[in-house]
């Protein structure tokens, strides 16, 4: 009996040596004798925990494409700059508005459409209309060589460069003084929009705005800006609903005629300037009231005008109901009637008047 017994236990032990090795790798390793460690020796340290790896991407590297504004920092000798919201914080309606905090920039103008540009003391003093400074001006890498173009309204801006020396790169190269560069919001792949409303004294309205909207999805978009700006005058014009010249003085001439201040047979002559060396003139006299042309009014209106500096001396039209004269006023005030008399209105002169005439008196 005691030999079966020895077959089983030998079947039992051969079992596992013909098992999967992970079975034996799982078995515990109880019976393994550790020598306990004694009581004044201190723990081992921890066994360092393995690296732990990390999945996906190990190194993300982002790049940006360089604007056009920024890219002018790397060209330029010397760049001021405003971005946008400096644009805002000044108030910027023209570039001219950044004249004051730009060093060595200089913009003259002798009407609004006529400006001249100056940097470090360089430029063009000239105001004709189809001039080319020595500054040139860009929008959006477009030329603004027309003065009439170079001071529009800023709105919706992205930045505003002003490169300052000579240019020998890019468009505005062989710029003697510099170049003003204006960069425009351009559109981007999102639905954006905004609207800025300002209000002042004398009705003071300026509306700025923009609306942006794709057209299609990663392909076109579009960008729509604006700007709008009114203002009511600072000054009634009184003479703008007025009655012509003619009408006003001819209400005023009777009253001077009557005033007491008057001696009898005083005349009266009111005149007003209607062209170059031009002047119109009506003429009354007390007793008689209104009369025709007359050689001796046209001559007190003549050097009443220079006199008053209205008119420049030399030869000056006097025209009066009835004809015109010729007069002559010199710096010294020395008259010379000139004639004939020309017909400008309806109605026939006396043949004394005309005899006086023929004399020059």
């Amino acid at each position: 009996m005691r030999l079966p017994v020895l077959l089983l236990s030998s079947c039992i032990l051969i079992a596992p040596a013909l098992g999967a090795p992970p079975v034996l790798a799982q078995e515990p390793a109880a019976e393994e004798q550790v020598e306990p460690a004694p009581a004044d020796s201190e723990p081992p340290p921890p066994a360092p925990s393995p690296p732990k790896s990390r999945p996906g991407i190990e190194e993300i590297v982002i790049q940006a494409g360089e604007s056009d504004a920024a890219a002018d920092f790397n060209a330029g000798d010397s760049v001021a700059a405003f971005d946008a919201s400096d644009l805002e914080a000044l108030g910027a309606q023209s570039v001219e508005d950044l004249a004051a905090f730009t060093p060595n920039l200089e913009i003259v103008t002798a009407g609004a459409t006529t400006p001249t540009f100056f940097i470090r003391g360089v430029g063009l003093n000239d105001f004709n209309a189809n001039s080319s400074g020595a500054v040139a001006l860009y929008q959006d890498d477009v030329p603004l060589n027309a003065p009439a173009l170079q001071l529009g309204t800023l709105f919706d801006m992205e930045a505003v460069n002003i490169l300052r020396g000579p240019q020998g790169t890019g468009p505005y190269r062989n710029a003697t003084a510099g170049a003003i560069k204006l960069f425009s919001r351009r559109p981007t792949p999102e639905y954006q929009a905004y609207l800025n409303a300002q209000y002042g004294n004398f009705n003071f309205m300026d509306f700025e705005g923009a609306v942006q909207a794709p057209i299609f999805e990663d392909i076109l978009t579009s960008r729509f800006s604006f700007r709008y700006t009114e203002r009511d005058g600072y000054m009634d014009n009184r003479c703008g609903d007025a009655p012509p010249t003619e009408e006003r003085l001819s209400e005023v001439g009777p009253w001077l005629v009557a005033h007491p201040a008057l001696r009898h047979g005083a005349n009266v002559q009111l005149a007003s300037v209607i062209g170059l060396n031009r002047c119109r003139a009506l003429i009354w006299e007390r007793g008689v009231g209104r009369t025709s042309a007359s050689g001796t009014s046209s001559c007190a209106v003549a050097v009443a005008m220079v006199s008053s500096g209205r008119l420049d001396p030399g030869e000056i039209r006097v025209e009066m109901p009835g004809g015109a004269l010729l007069v002559d006023v010199d710096g010294e005030l020395d008259v010379t009637l000139r004639g004939p008399v020309e017909e400008v209105f309806d109605g026939e002169l006396s043949e004394a008047l005309l005899a006086t005439f023929e004399r020059g008196s």
